[in-house]
């Protein structure tokens, strides 16, 4: 596989903290002002939400972790 070059790393990062923003806003902010059937559902949401922001964002970390921003 080909390395990727500075800017492209970079560029991949932002793109998975964007995506972790938008676990986070999905899964933890909205079910707080929405109405969901049973507490069940609004806590496998929360858990999903919490779960993905931290892989999304672990990622984005990772990428970044070789550049010197």
């Amino acid at each position: 596989m080909k390395r990727l070059r500075r800017s492209q790393k970079s560029r991949m990062s932002e793109i998975l903290g964007n995506i972790s923003v938008a676990w986070f806003a999905a899964g933890v902010i909205a079910p707080m002002f929405t109405s969901r059937g049973s507490g069940i559902d609004v806590l496998a949401s929360l858990l999903i939400g919490i779960v993905m922001t931290g892989i999304f964002g672990s990622a984005s970390v990772v990428l970044m972790k070789g550049l010197n921003v």
